[in-house]
């Protein structure tokens, strides 16, 4: 199954799976509400889309917005199936894709749109600063045992122990 451990090294480099309508028992199938699954996630430039559906009942198709609206499967955008049921999709542009299936299948619910976001950047952090005396020796050692004496002297002299 070379195929399958393609898409396993590439998962591992570009980013997460996600298993389309939740987990690879659920997958793509009719009578899902796919909107309500696609709502929940959150997709990111470099991800994959797991379909696992029965192939020889069912596709994937990716159509622009009028076509996923009016479930028109004629001129596809890329026929994501592959003929095994187990189809990946990598979402590479910061855009919503529009899934469906053809066969009229479409109408019963198997149909999904996926926004596509950049991946959130780290905060940035702030510079260190560089220190007045980069002498590792003494680094640090004068702000530290200044105030300590100040202590020890301001205590004996008040007679505070």
């Amino acid at each position: 199954m070379a195929i399958g451990n393609a898409v396993a090294i590439q998962q591992s480099v570009s980013g997460l799976m996600h298993n389309v309508g939740g987990t690879k028992q659920e997958g793509w199938k009719p009578g899902r509400n796919y909107t309500e699954w696609s709502m929940k996630e959150r997709f990111y430039v470099g991800e994959w889309l797991y379909f696992g559906y029965q192939k020889n009942m069912y596709s994937v198709l990716q159509v622009n917005h009028t076509d996923y609206e009016n479930c028109n499967s004629d001129n596809p955008v890329f026929k994501v199936t592959g003929g095994a049921g187990r189809d990946v999709f990598q979402l590479n542009h910061s855009i919503t894709y529009y899934f469906i299936s053809g066969g009229g299948y479409c109408y019963h619910g198997m149909k999904l749109a996926v926004l596509v976001q950049n991946p959130p950047q780290p905060p940035a952090q702030a510079p260190l600063p560089s220190p007045k005396n980069s002498s590792p020796s003494n680094y640090g050692t004068t702000s530290v045992i200044v105030p300590i004496s100040l202590v020890f002297i301001t205590s004996w002299l008040f007679n505070i122990w």
